[in-house]
């Protein structure tokens, strides 16, 4: 609890407190454990039991006056905990690290000030901890025995051949390669049918291992092998006579541990060692496979590996650099949002686990919205991200979520449920908006100006509302275009943007994009001379595009990154899969990149300057005023980048950007004019062509 609810002063910290438990299976003596970052506090001689709970409060008399006296307490911390978010670490008694991370007030908005406490999802001190969207295959290798290695991911068990030793691993157990005629075969994995694969494993070679040691292959003339070549581990793609290898120039020890992976995403090869990267190549692609996968064993060549192999994972995406650092370092998840929930109950439940009452973060979703229909009815559609059927009997749905009476306008049924991976819609008509419902406590609708969806969790025995919350915040939309969710594979988030198409009641759609898109930016000059800055608009359209809505006598305008409002006299126009350049001076443009095709216009004299750094760039077009006279602007296309060396501003903390648009050259040159574009997968760094097409 680091920003305890308090009458009066809510800045008050002495109901804060930290509790820890035992998750092992043995008493632990806490006798000089002491925390050393955020807060100060040693431990005296106690012990704590197997799943044992004790707690480490601010203020000893504040914090029984609102928990009683029956929780177990170990005494009262110096210092305080940071309503902003701080690092947290414990030591044990030589000084080791038990845990060190950093919890964030952004995390659980509710946990800020709101009276919920900040709960760890899986206390487990899993060594496993990973991600696990698109694993198809995972082999722990933690049987200890038998001639079967389970596949923990699916069922793609694997059989040893020729006597494979089970021992002790880097994660719990192992497997132990002589070398000889040692492996594991497994059938083929059916999901590894697209253009994309990651494969990884934790190794220990040995010192009397050949020049090349196989990891893991699958190959027949389409496919891939992961290996060891020479000390260097090495990922190879193969497309029928086609392959291309990404091959690490650091050799690795025998008899050490290391994590190595291989990726490729359809167009980059990559491999890592320990989640650092150690070489790529672009790919030839990858057609899929579906043949055997062989652990410890090149089938073709007769090729063993010798050492030992843990952890084996398959993926069919290419994971990326900061999920493989999870993977790597475990206690990472700690200071992740993903890892973490609010407490059930205003106020916490210190010394006590409410764990399994609520479903996890992102369980039940605001998947899409409909606030701008037409002749229907608005509505908002929730999706079960689970696999297990969810109760929502008594949970409600709002369009605020300023304070509990406004999340509380609409009270779902109880014994409503949702099925795994399911859909739900409710409608403005027939629920929220009803006053004939029982469950329309305060009828409202949604803005086609933009507000909030909410979904709040089911009331508590005092009338406090419990603590799931999910908020869509969304902005104007377009006459009858939804706006949903849409992941993004290369960051791992989510965007809430509008759809090409509504879809109420089952999968979203793919993003809406266009008519108009940013295709390229030029952020950063080489020569320093921001005179020479650029943003390349792209009509991919077959036909004009007036930047001006004539039916709100208003223009499109640049609403984020820049202030520029485009011309209303002449009107803006684009042609048909036309460009348009918005230059920050046109001297300084047509110095330095020449004149531009026939058709082309070239505007200038837009307010500020585009970010060396990054920052938000977004170009809208005017929708309706509202009833305080304020003109709201309906996004048409947004890009949000970065220089790419600002991992604190990026999803994941792992900037993805190219380095090499940053004053270096190039500029930010958007890959598929079609696709989606606040997504750094679709952007690159090129040399700069405006006017024309991208290279």
């Amino acid at each position: 609890m680091y920003h305890p609810r308090n009458t009066g002063n809510i800045n008050d910290p002495n109901e804060e407190f930290i509790e820890l438990k035992n998750i092992g299976k043995s008493t632990l003596n806490l006798n000089l454990v002491k925390f050393t970052e955020g807060i100060h506090f040693t431990f005296p001689d106690m012990e704590l039991d197997p799943d044992e709970l004790v707690v480490v409060v601010k203020n000893q008399n504040a914090f029984e006056a609102q928990y009683g006296t029956s929780v177990n307490t170990a005494g009262q911390y110096t210092g305080s905990l940071a309503n902003n978010g701080e690092r947290i670490k414990l030591v044990d008694a030589v000084g080791e690290t038990i845990l060190d991370f950093e919890y964030k007030d952004g995390w659980r908005q509710i946990t800020d000030g709101d009276g919920f406490s900040l709960t760890v999802i899986d206390p487990s001190d899993s060594a496993v901890y990973g991600p696990t969207q698109g694993l198809v295959a995972h082999w722990m290798f933690d049987e200890g025995s038998g001639s079967t290695a389970a596949d923990s991911a699916g069922a793609n068990n694997g059989a040893l051949i020729g006597g494979p030793t089970w021992t002790d691993g880097r994660i719990n157990g192992a497997l132990s390669f002589d070398g000889t005629d040692d492996y594991v075969v497994v059938a083929p994995i059916a999901p590894l049918m697209g253009n994309t694969v990651t494969a990884q494993a934790w190794i220990r070679t040995s010192e009397f291992a050949g020049i090349w040691n196989p990891v893991v292959t699958q190959n027949v003339g389409n496919g891939y092998y992961f290996y060891v070549s020479s000390g260097r581990p090495s990922f190879y793609i193969v497309v029928g006579a086609a392959y291309v290898q990404a091959i690490s120039p650091d050799a690795i020890s025998p008899n050490e541990w290391y994590h190595v992976a291989g990726t490729n995403d359809g167009t980059t090869l990559k491999v890592y060692v320990n989640s650092q990267l150690k070489e790529s190549d672009n790919s030839t692609g990858f057609l899929g496979v579906n043949t055997n996968a062989y652990i410890g064993c090149e089938p073709t060549s007769s090729i063993y590996y010798s050492g030992l192999i843990d952890d084996v994972r398959i993926y069919n995406r290419a994971v990326s650099e900061s999920e493989l650092q999870d993977i790597t370092n475990p206690m990472r998840r700690w200071s992740k949002k993903e890892s973490w929930r609010a407490s059930v109950y205003r106020n916490g439940t210190p010394g006590a686990d409410d764990s399994g009452i609520l479903p996890d973060p992102g369980a039940i979703v605001i998947n899409e919205v409909m606030a701008h229909s037409n002749d229907g009815p608005d509505w908002i559609e929730l999706h079960n991200t689970t696999s297990k059927p969810i109760n929502i009997g008594g949970w409600f749905l709002s369009d605020n979520d300023r304070d509990e009476p406004n999340l509380t306008k609409y009270r779902i049924a109880d014994g409503t449920t949702i099925g795994g991976s399911d859909y739900m819609v409710f409608y403005q008509d027939t629920d929220f908006n009803n006053p004939g419902d029982p469950g329309c406590l305060t009828p409202f609708a949604l803005s086609e100006n933009g507000e909030e969806a909410c979904i709040s969790s089911h009331l508590d025995p005092n009338g406090f509302l419990t603590g799931y919350r999910d908020v869509e915040d969304f902005g104007a939309s377009q006459t009858n275009v939804s706006l949903g969710r849409y992941y993004k594979s290369s960051t791992g988030n989510f965007n809430f943007v509008a759809m090409d198409y509504n879809t109420p009641d089952s999968n979203n759609a793919y993003p809406k994009v266009g008519p108009v898109v940013i295709n390229e930016i030029m952020y950063n000059p080489p020569t320093g001379n921001q005179n020479e800055e650029y943003i390349e608009l792209h009509n991919i359209t077959g036909t004009l595009v007036t930047l001006y809505r004539y039916d709100k006598s208003t223009p499109w305008k640049f609403t984020d990154g820049i202030d520029y409002t485009f011309s209303t006299g002449p009107v803006v126009t684009i042609q048909a899969y036309g460009y348009l350049i918005l230059a920050k001076d046109l001297t300084n443009f047509t110095a330095r990149y020449g004149g531009m095709p026939p058709g082309v216009q070239v505007l200038e004299g837009y307010s500020g300057r585009l970010s060396n750094a990054g920052e938000r760039l977004q170009i809208a077009m005017p929708g309706d005023i509202d009833d305080l006279g304020t003109r709201h602007y309906i996004r048409i296309d947004r890009v949000t980048y970065s220089d790419g060396r600002h991992p604190e501003d990026c999803p994941g903390d792992v900037d993805l950007w190219p380095t090499e648009a940053d004053g270096l050259g190039k500029s930010l040159s958007r890959k598929v004019t079609s696709d989606y574009g606040n997504d750094v997968a679709n952007w690159q760094a090129a040399t700069p062509s405006p006017g024309v097409a991208n290279p």
